[in-house]
């Protein structure tokens, strides 16, 4: 299966012609359930199944896509992406309320967002789940958010004096001392973000 999604994520959505069939893991109670709000076309959807298969994780997982297909593209995805659970918004419902929706429906021990044009790393659940089980009262995690180009867009946001709030960007390097540690924050992205099951 890596073989199938490697050269997806070396292609452009242009690229992109043939999608070949991906199998997700079925668990009975996964440790995680990862919600993705996807893209509108069928090849932003495709590539972020094949991105979340490719990055390597113990923890295990099951998929959920909140999207807005076309009746057309869905009939063609369902069959390339066994094991996907699809998740309808429906007409002039909130974004947000699909993806509760789906998160309720979700049977992980922990559920975790993904924006539809996301490419997670390898042991990005395994890393999100690791706080909450070493310290307590954690509400909620968020991975570092980079731009394509692998700088620093955001890891977290705090409030400021004034009440504004500020994303935590700095240098927009992600490996720099001042960002690449657990920090606590007054906000997160919903893209990466992970919670535990109450």
């Amino acid at each position: 299966q890596l073989q199938r999604c490697h050269p997806v994520l070396r292609q452009s959505n242009c690229q992109l012609r043939v999608l070949l069939p991906l199998k997700i893991p079925e668990y009975a109670q996964p440790d995680v359930s990862i919600v993705v709000d996807a893209g509108e076309s069928a090849t932003d959807v495709y590539r972020s199944v094949a991105a979340i298969l490719f990055a390597f994780n113990r923890a295990t997982f099951d998929i959920t896509l909140v999207h807005s297909l076309s009746r057309e593209d869905r009939d063609r995805l369902q069959p390339l992406l066994d094991g996907l659970t699809f998740v309808e918004a429906l007409p002039g419902e909130p974004r947000s309320a699909a993806i509760n929706r789906a998160a309720f429906a979700s049977k992980g021990r922990f559920i975790a967002f993904l924006g539809g044009q996301s490419e997670p790393a390898s042991r990005w659940l395994d890393e999100l789940i690791y706080p909450v089980e070493l310290f307590d009262r954690i509400g909620a995690v968020s991975a570092q958010l980079l731009d394509g180009n692998g700088r620093l867009r955001e890891t977290g946001a705090r409030f400021l004096a004034d009440g504004r709030l500020e994303a935590i960007t700095g240098s927009g390097n992600p490996n720099s001392p001042e960002f690449s540690h657990t920090r606590q924050v007054d906000a997160v992205s919903r893209s990466g973000l992970l919670i535990e099951r109450s």
